[in-house]
């Protein structure tokens, strides 16, 4: 007989085996992996969970910049394993409840920029999310070829990688001040 939270699972979010969730470990990934549970949104999770990465770049960013990097480092070893694990307890690898990858991929745009101000933020936003939903080569193809946790993480940081490197191109082309690149 299915418990309530099963029952309510299998209806919002299709396959969840909540008898996975065999330990402490299993839970810690799987709220971790979900953005803190933000990744059962049912519209748009990984719009919702790219926001994510606001406030931990705004936390860190103000002492030190290098506390970022050092944060995106930890976000995208912390993803690895948290992915890897909520993936099967989620149904599928790449579930559209996890979002730590979002988090990581706008992590890398914003290591890259480092915005000054709420535009920036904006655009760096915009543009993650269009390399991250269009997926352009070579993110496709990460993404299918790379496995577990290391391949939910790969193209979204490479999606940041290129969103970031877009701003900085159109930052030197048009001149703008928003992103601390010189």
């Amino acid at each position: 007989m299915k418990s309530k939270i099963d029952k309510f699972a299998q209806k919002r979010h299709g396959k969840f085996n909540v008898a996975a969730l065999n330990s402490l470990g299993d839970q810690l990934a799987l709220v971790l992996a979900t953005g803190f549970g933000i990744g059962f949104i049912p519209v748009m999770s990984g719009t919702w969970g790219t926001l994510l990465a606001i406030p931990l770049y705004l936390a860190c960013i103000k002492p030190y910049p290098f506390f970022f990097l050092v944060a995106f480092v930890i976000v995208t070893m912390l993803g690895v394993w948290a992915s890897d694990i909520a993936g099967p307890i989620l149904g599928q690898t790449d579930a559209s409840q996890i979002v730590i990858d979002e988090v990581a991929g706008l992590s890398m745009c914003l290591v890259i920029t480092q915005p000054v101000g709420k535009e920036g933020l904006v655009i760096a936003f915009f543009f993650f999310r269009i390399f991250d939903i269009l997926k352009p080569f070579p993110i496709s193809f990460l993404e299918e070829r790379i496995p577990g946790g290391l391949g939910v993480m790969v193209d979204d940081i490479v999606a940041g990688l290129f969103a970031g490197i877009t701003i900085v191109i159109l930052s030197v082309v048009f001149h703008l001040s928003l992103f601390n690149l010189y």
